[in-house]
C-alpha cells in the first residue's frame, strides 16, 4: 500500500540541466508563484514553486510550510514570500511579516520591516521578498533586490502595479539604498 517510489525527473529537466552544466552554469534557478485574495472580509493565500535545480530529492520548501512561505488569518491579513526557500525558512519571512501586521502596521510598512530584519540577520542571504495585504486591504511589498514582480486585480478585474510599494532593503550586490521607492 502506498505511492509507488519513482524518479519524477522530465526527460526535459534533465536535458537543460546537462546544457546548463556544459555551458559552466552552476547557479539554480527557481521561481515562485504567490497569490492572496481578499472577498467578503475573508483572506486565502496560496504559494507554488518550481523549487532550485539540483536540490537533494526530498527537499521541502517554504512554499510547504505555514509561517514560512505563507501566513493568513481574516483578522490580520495575508503574506506571501518568494526567492530563495533555504533563507526565508530560516528568516520565517511570512511569520515576521505577519508578526507586524497583527501590530497594526499597513503592508508595506510589515513587510519592508520583516525583510530588512532577514536580510540583517540571515548570514550570506539571496534574494526574498514578502507580499503582503493587511485587514483594510492595503498592498505592500519588499524585496531585497530590484527585479520583485507583483501585479493585483479588483472586484471588477481591473489590474493595476503603479500603486504597490515596493521597497528595497539592504545594500549589498548594488542594491538600491534602503526606502528607496520603485514605481
Amino acid at each position: 500500500m502506498g505511492l509507488e517510489r519513482r524518479n519524477n525527473a522530465t526527460e526535459g529537466a534533465l536535458s537543460e540541466i546537462r546544457a546548463r552544466r556544459e555551458q559552466g552554469i552552476r547557479k539554480p534557478g527557481h521561481d515562485t508563484v504567490g497569490v492572496i485574495a481578499l472577498a467578503d472580509g475573508h483572506f486565502a493565500c496560496g504559494l507554488s514553486t518550481c523549487g532550485f535545480m539540483y536540490r537533494m530529492p526530498g527537499r521541502v520548501s517554504d512554499s510547504a510550510l505555514p509561517a514560512c512561505g505563507y501566513f493568513c488569518d481574516d483578522s490580520v491579513g495575508a503574506v506571501v514570500c518568494t526567492g530563495a526557500g533555504e533563507d526565508i525558512m530560516r528568516g520565517s519571512l511570512a511569520s515576521r511579516t505577519f508578526f507586524y501586521l497583527e501590530q497594526g502596521l499597513a503592508a508595506p510598512e510589515a513587510a519592508l520591516r520583516a525583510v530588512r530584519e532577514v536580510h540583517s540577520h540571515v548570514k550570506g542571504l539571496h534574494r526574498i521578498a514578502a507580499l503582503a495585504v493587511d485587514r483594510e486591504g492595503r498592498i505592500g511589498g519588499a524585496a531585497n533586490h530590484s527585479e520583485f514582480c507583483v501585479s493585483h486585480a479588483d472586484a471588477q478585474h481591473r489590474t493595476a502595479v503603479d500603486d504597490i510599494t515596493y521597497c528595497f532593503a539592504g545594500t549589498d550586490k548594488g542594491i538600491p539604498e534602503a526606502d528607496e521607492l520603485y514605481l
